[in-house]
């Protein structure tokens, strides 16, 4: 069982990003004002079915996608805070992680904020989101692969937690 979210902790963290300059709105932004262009959302089938157009569209969003992810209300990573709350000290301290499909690298992020301070890997088939994600500071290893076509990169590694 995963630990409860600290009382008054959303709180901390709007106004630590808003004297930064990085809170998203979830209630008007980028995502919320463009819904109607993305009508019902990606076409996965059609989108992996021609090599290099799901790679494509991903490079366009990555300028946009922490806005993205805010304004479709994503909940992946806050479900990564809580289990990495959860993990043991052995994990977060010298644990070999590989984030697949890291994207701008949040996951990453969330990670190393909640003392994961072991080897991370991550990987992308998008160049933008990679970019996105070296930016960051927070994986020792970044590299381009489609995991839907394997990942022979990092077959003979030890892992510990695989994202």
């Amino acid at each position: 069982s995963l630990p409860a979210p600290v009382a008054g902790s959303a709180a901390v963290v709007v106004e630590a990003q808003a004297a930064t300059g990085t809170h998203i709105d979830p209630e008007s932004n980028w995502y919320t004002k463009n819904i109607a262009r993305f009508g019902g959302g990606f076409d996965m089938k059609a989108l992996t079915a021609q090599p290099g157009l799901l790679a494509a569209k991903f490079d366009r969003m990555a300028s946009k996608y922490a806005v993205w992810t805010v304004g479709n209300r994503c909940t992946y990573y806050d479900w990564i805070a809580r289990s990495a709350r959860a993990a043991t000290d052995e994990l977060r301290g010298e644990g070999a992680i590989l984030d697949v499909a890291c994207g701008i690298g949040l996951p990453g992020h969330q990670l190393r904020l909640c003392g994961f301070e072991g080897y991370m890997s991550g990987t992308d088939l998008s160049v933008g989101m990679l970019a996105r994600a070296r930016e960051r500071r927070v994986y020792n290893r970044l590299f381009l692969a489609d995991a839907n076509a394997g990942l022979a990169a990092v077959e003979t590694e030890s892992l510990d937690l695989v994202l």
